[in-house]
């Protein structure tokens, strides 16, 4: 018998298979030795701050936020949280790409950081064209916005 012909597997035996007690041992423990885990992550990605990767903050005490001024305020303080934790750990002079996204992330943290971010959203705040761009320098870089 060729090795083709041993590992091919006809219909009739597919759908016909009785698992064998080793392999019912094998599905038992096995999904018993990861669902502590799996409840342990659950717990973890809602409750616990630091895990929470599906929710943006704004750094805004909590209430209500208009939609113009939640988003930008979320994508400042991700890309300085961003900037903050990949500053010493990515190497952003390896290429032109990683270059000029880096340029782009630390001047958005360091306007957001320099007192943009603690005007933003009072009375006394506005659109600035120099705001705008930075936005747009963010999302035009975000591809290289992931953690190592």
């Amino acid at each position: 018998m060729t090795k083709k012909e041993q590992s091919t597997i006809t219909l009739d035996e597919l759908f016909n298979y009785k698992p064998t007690r080793c392999d019912k041992i094998k599905w038992f423990f096995g999904d018993a030795l990861s669902l502590p885990s799996e409840i342990r992550w659950w717990f973890r990605y809602r409750f616990v701050r630091k895990h929470q990767y599906h929710k943006l903050d704004t750094g805004f005490a909590p209430g209500y936020c208009d939609p113009c001024v939640s988003v930008p305020a979320a994508l400042f303080e991700e890309c300085s949280r961003f900037v903050e934790r990949t500053e010493d750990v990515i190497n952003w002079e390896i290429d032109t790409g990683h270059h000029e996204a880096w340029k782009a992330f630390k001047s958005a943290r360091d306007f957001w950081r320099g007192g943009y971010g603690e005007r933003f959203g009072t009375d006394e705040f506005d659109y600035s064209d120099e705001a705008k761009e930075l936005l747009c320098g963010i999302i035009n870089h975000v591809e290289f916005m992931w953690y190592p």
